[in-house]
């Protein structure tokens, strides 16, 4: 999944507890965000991919 110009490998994301890939993520990507606002993000993420219908790209994605 695409995300903001950043790529999440779907598999390994679904390997992961959803405290983990937000811990593992949240001093790396979208930094130009309050903490808050960036675990928020990535929770959204973590729970579009583990979903069974999650979307490949998420509608506001462009690619650079």
């Amino acid at each position: 999944m695409i995300v903001e110009g950043v790529t999440f490998n779907e598999d390994r994301v679904k390997k992961m507890k959803k405290r983990d890939f937000i811990d593992a993520h949240k001093n790396v990507f979208f930094l130009d965000r309050p903490p808050e606002e960036r675990e928020k993000t990535l929770s959204s993420i973590y729970d579009d991919i583990t979903s069974s219908n999650a979307p490949k790209q998420k509608k506001d994605d462009y690619i650079l």
